[in-house]
């Protein structure tokens, strides 16, 4: 199993330039191969062959989430139209697709990524429809076929919904939003 850790397209570079040498050591040595950042892999994995989806709790979106997908993805078009009648809605597009007059420069992009942070619905409901985006993706687009399927804390729901388990995405995009909490 490998896993690059990174916050941007540089810091995953890095990584996995360290993983080069990093993952031929693992091999000759049999120890797994870890960085600071926390990427790793081990070539002896604990249980049997097979790919594991893991979903990640409530709070993973960030700014330009998916920015590209339905682009290079028009079929998924498709599959969120079934998903949620109001799809700009459940990706919070407003919030991950910062919109200016003006090009955004580096100076206001924290301010946007503290608005979107401080939304807990926008949050929660643009992580669970890209899961399911995500998901459908590499399942159904690029026939990778999971043999388990986990999540962590909120990305357990995330789970549910990617896996097709629950399917009405309007009646809990209107419970989210109706909550007070």
């Amino acid at each position: 199993m490998l896993a690059l850790v990174g916050h941007d397209r540089d810091e995953l570079l890095n990584e996995l330039s360290f993983a080069c040498d990093g993952v031929a050591k693992a091999f000759e040595q049999g120890h797994p191969w870890s960085t600071p950042r926390g990427s790793y892999f081990t070539a002896q994995p604990l249980g049997g062959e097979g790919v594991a989806f893991v979903y990640p709790g409530a709070f993973n979106s960030y700014l330009n989430l998916g920015r590209d997908l339905l682009q290079h993805f028009p079929d998924l078009h498709e599959r969120l139209a079934n998903f949620i009648s109001n799809p700009g809605r459940a990706v919070a597009d407003r919030l991950l697709y910062p919109r200016s007059l003006y090009p955004l420069n580096a100076a206001m992009l924290p301010e946007r990524a503290v608005a979107l942070a401080g939304n807990p619905t926008a949050m929660i409901e643009s992580g669970t429809t890209f899961a399911m985006l995500y998901t459908g993706l590499i399942r159904d687009t690029f026939g990778v076929q999971p043999r388990s399927a986990l999540g962590y804390s909120l990305g357990e729901i995330s789970m549910l919904w990617a896996a097709g388990v629950w399917n009405s995405g309007d009646m809990i995009s209107e419970a989210w939003h109706r909550s007070p909490l």
